[in-house]
């Protein structure tokens, strides 16, 4: 499933980007359904 390894792949990116500026998670994986905001 080619879509969804660049959804994962646009996730990892934005993870890491949020990374450099804090250490809480923001972004959480929710196994067999997708990703989910927290804020």
């Amino acid at each position: 499933m080619g879509d969804n390894s660049v959804v994962a792949e646009h996730v990892r990116k934005i993870r890491y980007k949020i990374s450099k500026v804090t250490d809480r998670e923001f972004i959480q994986t929710v196994w067999g359904v997708g990703y989910r905001w927290i804020g």
